[in-house]
Protein backbone atom coordinates (compact mmCIF):
# COMPACT_ATOMS: atom_id res chain seq x y z
CA UNK A 1 0.00 0.00 0.00
CA UNK A 2 1.33 3.43 -0.88
CA UNK A 3 1.60 5.99 1.83
CA UNK A 4 0.25 9.51 1.17
CA UNK A 5 3.84 10.77 1.33
CA UNK A 6 5.04 8.31 -1.29
CA UNK A 7 2.03 9.02 -3.50
CA UNK A 8 2.66 12.76 -3.43
CA UNK A 9 6.38 12.20 -4.07
CA UNK A 10 5.67 9.93 -7.02
CA UNK A 11 3.25 12.41 -8.58
CA UNK A 12 5.60 15.33 -8.00
CA UNK A 13 8.54 13.49 -9.55
CA UNK A 14 6.56 12.19 -12.49
CA UNK A 15 5.61 15.77 -13.31
CA UNK A 16 9.04 17.23 -12.59
CA UNK A 17 11.00 14.57 -14.45
CA UNK A 18 8.74 14.10 -17.45
CA UNK A 19 7.03 10.94 -16.19
CA UNK A 20 10.22 9.11 -15.25
CA UNK A 21 9.10 6.48 -12.80
CA UNK A 22 10.75 4.70 -9.92
CA UNK A 23 10.64 0.96 -9.66
CA UNK A 24 8.95 -0.30 -6.55
CA UNK A 25 10.98 -2.43 -4.16
CA UNK A 26 10.76 -6.03 -5.23
CA UNK A 27 9.97 -5.21 -8.87
CA UNK A 28 13.41 -5.91 -10.34
CA UNK A 29 16.52 -7.97 -9.74
CA UNK A 30 18.14 -4.76 -8.45
CA UNK A 31 15.45 -4.08 -5.86
CA UNK A 32 16.46 -3.19 -2.33
CA UNK A 33 16.90 -6.38 -0.34
CA UNK A 34 17.40 -8.64 -3.37
CA UNK A 35 20.36 -10.99 -3.32
CA UNK A 36 23.08 -11.66 -0.78
CA UNK A 37 25.18 -9.24 1.22
CA UNK A 38 28.14 -8.05 -0.84
CA UNK A 39 31.52 -9.31 0.31
CA UNK A 40 33.82 -6.79 2.00
CA UNK A 41 36.58 -5.31 -0.13
CA UNK A 42 39.58 -3.26 1.03
CA UNK A 43 38.28 0.19 0.11
CA UNK A 44 38.14 3.21 2.43
CA UNK A 45 34.78 3.82 4.13
CA UNK A 46 33.38 0.51 2.88
CA UNK A 47 29.76 0.13 4.00
CA UNK A 48 27.26 -2.60 3.24
CA UNK A 49 24.12 -0.73 2.22
CA UNK A 50 21.80 -3.69 1.65
CA UNK A 51 21.90 -7.11 0.00
CA UNK A 52 23.55 -6.58 -3.38
CA UNK A 53 24.84 -3.07 -2.63
CA UNK A 54 27.94 -1.63 -0.95
CA UNK A 55 29.19 1.93 -0.75
CA UNK A 56 32.63 3.43 -0.31
CA UNK A 57 35.08 6.21 -0.92
CA UNK A 58 37.11 6.25 -4.14
CA UNK A 59 38.67 2.83 -4.76
CA UNK A 60 42.12 2.63 -6.27
CA UNK A 61 42.22 1.24 -9.79
CA UNK A 62 44.07 -1.78 -8.43
CA UNK A 63 41.01 -2.68 -6.31
CA UNK A 64 38.79 -3.51 -9.30
CA UNK A 65 40.38 -6.89 -10.05
CA UNK A 66 39.98 -7.90 -6.40
CA UNK A 67 36.36 -6.73 -6.48
CA UNK A 68 35.68 -8.86 -9.55
CA UNK A 69 37.33 -11.86 -7.90
CA UNK A 70 35.11 -11.29 -4.83
CA UNK A 71 32.03 -11.49 -7.06
CA UNK A 72 31.22 -7.85 -7.75
CA UNK A 73 29.63 -7.24 -11.14
CA UNK A 74 29.44 -3.44 -11.35
CA UNK A 75 30.79 -0.12 -10.12
CA UNK A 76 28.60 3.00 -9.93
CA UNK A 77 30.72 6.15 -9.70
CA UNK A 78 28.98 9.27 -8.34
CA UNK A 79 31.96 11.59 -8.87
CA UNK A 80 31.79 14.46 -11.35
CA UNK A 81 33.78 14.61 -14.59
CA UNK A 82 36.24 17.07 -13.06
CA UNK A 83 36.86 14.69 -10.14
CA UNK A 84 37.37 11.74 -12.51
CA UNK A 85 39.75 13.48 -14.90
CA UNK A 86 42.91 11.46 -15.41
CA UNK A 87 41.91 8.63 -13.05
CA UNK A 88 41.36 5.96 -15.73
CA UNK A 89 38.73 4.31 -13.56
CA UNK A 90 36.32 3.34 -16.32
CA UNK A 91 39.06 1.51 -18.24
CA UNK A 92 40.43 -0.16 -15.08
CA UNK A 93 36.96 -1.37 -14.06
CA UNK A 94 36.24 -2.63 -17.57
CA UNK A 95 39.63 -4.37 -17.77
CA UNK A 96 38.77 -6.13 -14.50
CA UNK A 97 35.48 -7.41 -15.96
CA UNK A 98 33.16 -5.01 -14.14
CA UNK A 99 30.29 -3.03 -15.60
CA UNK A 100 31.09 0.64 -15.06
CA UNK A 101 28.46 3.39 -14.83
CA UNK A 102 29.04 7.04 -14.05
CA UNK A 103 26.27 9.12 -12.50
CA UNK A 104 27.82 12.47 -11.56
CA UNK A 105 26.15 14.02 -8.53
CA UNK A 106 26.96 17.21 -6.66
CA UNK A 107 26.78 16.72 -2.92
CA UNK A 108 25.96 20.36 -2.23
CA UNK A 109 23.08 20.33 -4.71
CA UNK A 110 21.83 16.75 -4.35
CA UNK A 111 18.06 16.47 -4.54
CA UNK A 112 15.21 14.01 -4.47
CA UNK A 113 15.29 14.08 -8.27
CA UNK A 114 18.87 12.78 -8.00
CA UNK A 115 17.55 10.03 -5.74
CA UNK A 116 15.11 9.05 -8.49
CA UNK A 117 17.86 9.06 -11.15
CA UNK A 118 20.06 7.02 -8.79
CA UNK A 119 17.33 4.39 -8.35
CA UNK A 120 16.70 4.24 -12.09
CA UNK A 121 20.42 3.58 -12.72
CA UNK A 122 20.52 0.89 -10.01
CA UNK A 123 17.62 -0.85 -11.75
CA UNK A 124 19.67 -1.17 -14.96
CA UNK A 125 22.71 -2.83 -13.41
CA UNK A 126 23.29 -6.56 -13.80
CA UNK A 127 22.38 -8.88 -10.93
CA UNK A 128 25.14 -9.31 -8.39
CA UNK A 129 27.03 -7.14 -5.94
CA UNK A 130 27.51 -3.49 -6.91
CA UNK A 131 29.96 -1.03 -5.37
CA UNK A 132 28.69 2.55 -5.35
CA UNK A 133 31.33 5.16 -4.65
CA UNK A 134 32.18 8.84 -4.61
CA UNK A 135 35.25 10.58 -3.22
CA UNK A 136 34.54 9.97 0.47
CA UNK A 137 31.31 7.96 0.72
CA UNK A 138 29.19 10.99 1.65
CA UNK A 139 27.34 11.31 -1.68
CA UNK A 140 26.76 7.56 -1.67
CA UNK A 141 24.92 7.84 1.65
CA UNK A 142 22.95 10.88 0.51
CA UNK A 143 21.89 9.37 -2.83
CA UNK A 144 21.02 6.08 -1.14
CA UNK A 145 18.85 7.79 1.49
CA UNK A 146 17.08 10.00 -1.04
CA UNK A 147 16.31 6.98 -3.22
CA UNK A 148 14.95 5.10 -0.22
CA UNK A 149 12.91 8.16 0.81
CA UNK A 150 11.24 8.17 -2.60
CA UNK A 151 10.82 4.40 -2.79
CA UNK A 152 9.68 3.78 0.77
CA UNK A 153 8.24 7.08 1.93
CA UNK A 154 10.84 7.69 4.63
CA UNK A 155 10.20 10.61 6.95
CA UNK A 156 12.81 13.39 7.12
CA UNK A 157 14.17 11.90 10.37
CA UNK A 158 14.35 8.41 8.84
CA UNK A 159 16.03 9.73 5.69
CA UNK A 160 18.67 11.58 7.67
CA UNK A 161 19.34 8.49 9.82
CA UNK A 162 19.59 6.31 6.70
CA UNK A 163 21.98 8.80 5.08
CA UNK A 164 24.26 8.66 8.10
CA UNK A 165 24.07 4.85 8.29
CA UNK A 166 24.92 4.65 4.58
CA UNK A 167 28.03 6.83 4.77
CA UNK A 168 27.19 10.50 5.30
CA UNK A 169 29.53 12.05 7.86
CA UNK A 170 28.96 15.66 6.81
CA UNK A 171 26.38 17.46 8.97
CA UNK A 172 25.60 19.81 6.06
CA UNK A 173 24.90 16.92 3.68
CA UNK A 174 22.78 15.08 6.28
CA UNK A 175 20.78 18.30 6.75
CA UNK A 176 20.35 18.62 2.97
CA UNK A 177 18.92 15.10 2.76
CA UNK A 178 16.54 15.89 5.62
CA UNK A 179 15.50 19.21 4.05
CA UNK A 180 14.88 17.67 0.62
CA UNK A 181 12.59 15.03 2.10
CA UNK A 182 10.83 17.55 4.36
CA UNK A 183 10.13 19.91 1.43
CA UNK A 184 8.59 17.11 -0.59
CA UNK A 185 6.37 16.14 2.34
CA UNK A 186 4.96 19.68 2.64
Amino acid sequence: MRTPFRSSLSVAFALALGAVSCSAPGSSDRALGAGELPPPVPVENFTILAPGFAGSAQPGNDAFAAMHEAGYVAVLNLRTAAENEGRGEEQAASDAGLTYVGLPLSGSAISLADGVRFGNVLATLPPGPVLIHCGSGNRVGAAWALWRAVEEGLTPDQAEAEARRAGVTSDALAARVRDQVARAAD
